[in-house]
């Protein structure tokens, strides 16, 4: 869908190229009236043409942003084993050093990062 949408903006702005040259030799050969209409259709497709291409990257990067779903954060207790799940923080990395552990307060290292999926 996008490479043909892709196609069909790329063919829009060729033409209006070529519709702004044809104003320009229009102007440059005293035909200020035919000069003119070109000029209008050039510029409205060389904005249509920026229009969807915006418009698609903007959809893009709203897809992006969106996500498929949640990323978790496993703690583990090396000593006791007691293990916690929470959100992912930015800057966690497996091995890092966590918080201390409620059962018996030594440090707790970060063992897993994971995607969990939503359900559709």
């Amino acid at each position: 869908m996008m490479v043909g949408l892709f196609s069909l903006v790329l063919i829009l702005f060729m033409v209006s190229l070529v519709l702004l040259y044809q104003a320009i030799a229009a102007y440059s050969t005293g035909k200020p009236e035919q000069g003119f209409a070109f000029l209008v259709f050039s510029l409205l497709g060389l904005g249509l043409s920026t229009y969807v291409v915006s418009l698609a990257r903007d959809r893009t990067m709203m897809a992006a942003h969106r996500g498929t779903g949640s990323v978790f954060t496993l703690i583990e207790c090396l000593q006791c084993g007691f293990k916690s799940i929470r959100a992912f923080v930015k800057g966690d990395y497996i091995l890092k050093q966590a918080e201390a552990c409620p059962k018996c307060s030594r440090q707790m290292v970060i063992t897993s990062v994971y995607l969990e999926e939503r359900k559709r």
